[in-house]
C-alpha cells in the first residue's frame, strides 16, 4: 500500500508525511523501539533508596567495578559472507571500568571499556573497539526521574546498510549472571558490537545485509547525547526519551556519515489484577529519510504468576525525500514461563510487513524488534516473520546454561525471492572462583535463499575468562 506517489508533487507528500507523524505521536503514548510489554509497576518506589554493591570497590564514595576478559574464537565465515568466507581464531583482551557515585537523589556514571581483538591469519581485521561515557540522573521525587547521558563509540567492523531506528542507549553496570557472577560492564560475553547502530548484532553474529555487501572493515565513531524522563504511577508508569548520535566512517565511499535524532515513548497501566495495557513507539529522522514503528497491546500476569504474556499491534514506515515511501502493519506476542527461581522460559514472535513504493534503493536497514543473521533494505517490499525461542537454567551455585533458537522467514512482495534465517546458540558459565568465571559459546547462523549467491552458512565458538578485581 503506497501512502503517498512522489509523481504527486510536494503538497501530496508533505501532506503523507503529516499522517505518518500524527500516527506516530498517537502511538507514542509510550515507546521503546521494541514492542516488549514491560510490566507497569504495582506500587510507588521508596525514596533515596541506594542500591546494595557486594563486589564493588570503595575509592573516596565511588563504587568501582573494574574487570578484565581474556578470549579466543574460531569461526569458519566470520563476516557471514555468501561467496568469500574467512576462516579465522582470534585472541581478545577486553578491559572495563564502571565507577558509580550516588547520594539515593543524584547518581553518576562513569564508564569504560575496550575490546582489542587480534587475527594471527587475518591481520586486516584485527580491531580495537572502545566506548567510554558519562550518564547523570537526579531523582526529582520518588516517582520522578530524570537522566542525560553523552556517549562515545569505536566499532571496526560496519555494514552498507545502517539501522533506520538505531538502538536504545544504555549505560553499562555491574549486572549479575544467572550463576550470580558479575556479568562484564560491557555486555555479555561473546557479544560484540551494539545492536542498532550500524546494523544488528546477534550474540556475536556479524548480520548480513541481502542484496548488498556483507559487513566489511570500515571503523567508524559515533558520538551520542540522549536525555530521558520517567513518571512511576501507583500502577502505571511513563517513559520518554530523546537522543541524537552522529556516525563518521573511515571510508565514508562505503557508507556516508550521517546524523539521526531520535524521539520515543513507553506508557503502561494495569486494568485489573491481571491485565495490563501499553504502548511503545519510536521516530528516527536523518537528513533525507525517517523512520517510526509504533505499537499497542495488552499483557497478563502479576508479578508473582509463574506465566507472562502479550499481544501488540501497531504500524512501522519510512520515507525517503523525493523517493516515495514504505510501510506496513506489525503485530506479534510475548509468552514467559519462569516454572523455578533457576529455570526460565521466553519465546516471542513479530509480524512486519514492509509495502514499498520508494523508487530508489535505500541503504538504511528495516528495524526489527527479534535480532535476524540478515538487514533488509527499508526500500525492500517484503513480509517478515520472526521468531525465537530461548531457555536459561542455573545448574549449581557455580554452573549456568542458557540456549537460544530463531527463526526468521522473509518473504519478498510481488517476487518469487524467500529468504530463511536461523540462529542456534548455547552458553555456558562455570563460577571457578568468586571472582572469576570462565565462559564458552557456540553458536550457529544460516540464510537459505532461493536466488543465487544470497545463502550464507557461520560456525562460531568462543571461550573466556573474566575476572572481577
Amino acid at each position: 500500500m503506497a501512502l503517498s506517489d512522489p509523481k504527486s508533487g510536494v503538497g501530496a507528500h508533505a501532506a503523507s508525511h503529516g499522517v505518518r507523524l500524527a500516527l506516530a505521536a498517537v502511538l507514542l503514548i509510550a515507546g521503546l523501539t521494541t514492542s516488549r510489554a514491560q510490566q507497569p509497576p504495582l506500587d510507588g518506589p521508596i525514596a533515596g533508596q541506594v542500591a546494595a554493591a557486594p563486589d564493588a570497590r570503595n575509592f573516596e564514595g565511588w563504587l568501582l567495578y573494574p574487570t578484565l576478559r581474556l578470549s579466543s574464537s574460531y569461526s569458519n565465515n566470520l563476516l557471514q559472507s555468501p561467496t568469500a568466507p574467512i576462516s579465522a581464531i582470534s585472541f581478545g583482551v577486553s578491559p572495563s571500568l564502571v565507577a558509580e557515585w550516588t547520594n539515593g537523589i543524584h547518581k553518576t556514571t562513569l564508564y569504560a571499556n575496550a575490546d582489542s581483538e587480534t587475527y594471527p591469519t587475518q591481520n586486516e581485521l584485527n580491531g580495537f573497539n572502545r566506548q567510554a561515557g558519562i550518564a547523570q540522573s537526579y531523582e526529582a521525587l520518588s516517582d520522578l526521574t530524570f537522566r542525560i547521558q553523552g556517549d562515545y563509540s569505536h566499532q571496526t567492523l560496519s555494514n552498507p546498510l545502517s539501522s533506520g531506528i538505531p538502538g536504545a542507549l544504555t549505560t553499562p553496570t555491574a549486572q549479575p549472571l544467572p550463576s550470580g557472577s558479575a556479568q562484564p560492564p560491557n555486555g555479555q560475553p561473546g557479544q560484540t558490537g551494539q545492536p542498532g547502530q550500524t546494523g544488528q548484532t546477534v550474540g556475536g553474529i556479524p548480520a548480513l545485509s541481502t542484496g548488498t555487501a556483507t559487513n566489511v572493515v570500515n571503523p567508524l565513531d559515533q558520538f551520542t547525547a540522549t536525555a530521558s524522563v520517567d513518571k512511576i504511577f501507583n500502577r502505571g508508569i511513563l517513559q520518554f526519551s530523546s537522543s541524537i548520535a552522529r556516525t563518521e566512517y573511515q571510508t565514508t565511499q562505503i557508507t556516508p556519515d550521517f546524523t539521526v535524532a531520535t524521539f520515543s515513548g513507553h506508557g503502561a497501566v494495569w486494568l485489573s489484577p491481571l491485565f495490563y495495557v501499553y504502548s511503545d513507539g519510536v521516530t528516527a529522522n536523518r537528513s533525507d529519510s525517517n523512520a517510526y514503528r509504533a505499537t499497542a497491546g495488552i499483557g497478563t500476569g502479576p508479578p508473582e504468576s509463574i506465566f507472562h504474556s502479550s499481544i501488540y499491534f501497531g504500524h512501522q514506515g519510512s520515507t525517503q525525500d523525493g523517493f516515495g515511501s514504505a510501510g506496513g502493519e506489525v503485530y506479534g506476542g510475548t509468552l514467559s514461563y519462569d516454572p523455578t527461581f533457576e529455570w526460565s522460559i521466553r519465546a516471542a514472535v513479530d509480524e512486519t510487513v514492509n509495502n514499498s513504493s520508494q523508487t530508489a534503493p535505500s541503504t538504511i536497514a528495516l528495524s526489527l524488534p527479534i535480532p535476524a543473521p540478515l538487514l533488509i533494505s527499508e526500500s525492500t517490499g517484503t513480509r517478515i516473520t520472526a521468531s525465537t525461542l530461548q531457555s536459561s537454567y542455573r545448574l549449581s551455585p557455580l554452573w549456568a546454561t542458557s540456549a537460544r533458537v530463531a527463526y526468521t522467514r522473509v518473504n519478498y512482495i510481488d517476487s518469487t525471492r524467500v529468504d530463511n534465517a536461523w540462529v542456534a546458540d548455547a552458553y555456558l558459565s562455570y563460577d571457578i572462583w568468586q571472582n572469576m568465571t570462565l565462559t564458552w559459546d557456540y553458536q550457529y547462523s544460516a540464510v537459505t535463499s532461493n536466488v543465487p549467491f544470497a545463502s550464507a552458512y557461520r560456525n562460531f565458538i568462543s571461550m573466556g575468562a573474566l575476572y572481577r578485581f
